[in-house]
């Protein structure tokens, strides 16, 4: 194995067929690993792929333009001279090797060449692992992010919203103290009281998204600067191998209960979008701090989360959906509307809530439900 200038990431094996070849390909990551280029970059200079360019450092003997053309970009103006002699001198060895080659020494050469060749095959294994991780780390990530992005524009709405309403329920309030204790006061006042806790709790809702938002675009760099560590791993060890803004807040399944018909229905829509927004910042607060505890444990070669010992396990969960199917089938929709609404907080926390079993769930209890309200 060639190791690196200074350490960092390994190279791939060198397939050659000739020791030259092998000194050159040598000599060529040398020149490389002290210039410090991925090989994205070090192609795009040299006007040649990505994949060619590993293929000529990893034992294939290159042309003598590449040779040339690889020199000039990793080895400083004063070198280049000596270092492109003897390069070139390299590559017509390995063009014109020696005809006679000691059987001894070439079995222990294929030995050796085997041994790295697995080792090497057992590092790309393990950075594919470690790439896929990463990368379903940044959709996570991702999703959160727009889950906060989408959560704030809402919730500015509904604070403007706010505003109007409580300046125009003071209004009424002041209007109807020319009749105290009158029934219509007493209605203005609680509104009023209502409106401003509502506002209270909208500010501290867009106080946690606009802070998951930070966090989200702190981990995004991280999971995108690891993203790039890993595709540039990969390269080395590869070398050689060929509407309205309420209707996008993120959805969240309520349990669904007969309601009397309330006297402030305005005040109880905007408690049930508080109530999805908390949600979905407590979703997301999860899913960063998740990601964020993956990303500082360096030493776990693999990060498993391990949900605490009260999480319904999924074979009871679906026992639970089954009985309450069979029971709704069996004309009690009552009872299945019952049974169903009492397993939904348990999908939403193992399965999450846009998981098609959740969504089935609950498009079940929905429709049982009106059914139950048309009979009675």
């Amino acid at each position: 194995m060639t190791p690196k200038a200074g350490g960092g990431r390994p190279w791939g094996p060198i397939r050659t067929e000739n020791d030259a070849a092998r000194r050159l390909a040598v000599l060529l990551r040398r020149h490389v690993d002290a210039c410090g280029k991925t090989l994205a970059v070090l192609g795009a200079e040299i006007n040649v792929s990505k994949a060619q360019t590993g293929a000529n450092l990893a034992g294939k003997v290159p042309s003598r333009e590449f040779v040339i053309a690889l020199i000039r970009a990793t080895v400083p103006p004063e070198l280049r001279e000596r270092r492109q002699q003897e390069a070139l001198g390299l590559r017509e060895q390995a063009l014109h090797p020696a005809p006679h080659t000691p059987p001894g020494p070439s079995a222990a050469a294929g030995r050796g060449y085997a041994v790295e060749l697995a080792a090497a095959q057992a590092r790309q294994i393990e950075t594919y692992d470690r790439l896929t991780r990463a990368l379903e780390q940044q959709a996570e990530v991702e999703r959160a992010k727009n889950n906060s992005d989408k959560l704030v524009m809402v919730l500015l709405n509904m604070i403007r919203q706010l505003d109007r309403r409580v300046a125009d329920l003071v209004q009424e309030r002041d209007h109807l103290r020319t009749r105290p204790g009158s029934e219509a006061l007493e209605d203005a006042e609680r509104k009023l009281a209502r409106a401003e806790e509502q506002e209270k709790r909208a500010h501290a809702e867009l106080q946690r998204a606009e802070e998951k938002q930070r966090q989200a675009e702190e981990l995004q760099a991280r999971v995108q600067d690891q993203l790039r560590q890993l595709t540039d791993e990969l390269d080395w060890l590869r070398a050689g191998d060929t509407s309205s803004p309420l209707d996008d807040l993120p959805a969240l399944i309520e349990e669904p209960a007969e309601q009397p018909r309330s006297a402030d229905p305005v005040g109880d829509g905007i408690d049930a979008v508080l109530a999805r927004a908390s949600a979905v910042n407590d979703e997301d607060n999860d899913t960063l701090t998740r990601v964020t505890s993956q990303l500082d444990d360096t030493t776990a070669e693999i990060v498993q989360d391990n949900p605490p010992d009260n999480v319904p396990s999924p074979e009871s969960m679906s026992a639970r959906h089954d009985l309450g199917i069979s029971v709704g089938e069996s004309g009690d929709r009552a009872q299945a509307v019952i049974l169903l609404t009492e397993l939904v907080p348990d999908l939403i926390r193992v399965l999450g809530a846009d998981h098609p079993h959740t969504l089935k769930t609950f498009h079940l209890i929905t429709n049982w439900h009106k059914v139950v309200r048309r009979a009675s």
